[in-house]
């Protein structure tokens, strides 16, 4: 499959996924397109996250959805519609009800 999509392209800027930085990820969003990451099993973006928040001067609240936590994460972002901290969710796939929401 690799050898294909490099033959019909030409290159092989499809067979690798981009790796972009957290600020130039941030220079494409504004308050209302927010940043969503796609993560594999076992990766967590956090450290980073929060690290470049301090850098930005910018609030991190994080929350981890599951086990009842989608009230608190309506909660924390409409905290954050109001004051302008950012929001980290955690394991969106154990709450699907409340991203319909969101």
């Amino acid at each position: 499959m690799i050898n294909f999509i490099v033959d019909k392209n030409g290159n092989e800027n499809f067979i690798h996924p981009p790796n972009p930085s957290l600020e130039s990820v941030y220079a494409d969003s504004n308050k209302n397109t927010p940043i969503v990451f796609i993560l594999s099993p076992g990766v967590d973006p956090y450290a980073q996250l929060s690290a470049f928040a301090k850098q930005k001067d910018a609030q991190l609240v994080d929350v981890s959805l599951g086990q009842g936590q989608a009230k608190i994460a309506k909660e924390k972002v409409n905290e954050g519609a109001r004051n302008g901290s950012w929001l980290y969710l955690a394991n969106c796939h154990l709450s699907l009800s409340f991203l319909k929401d969101l």
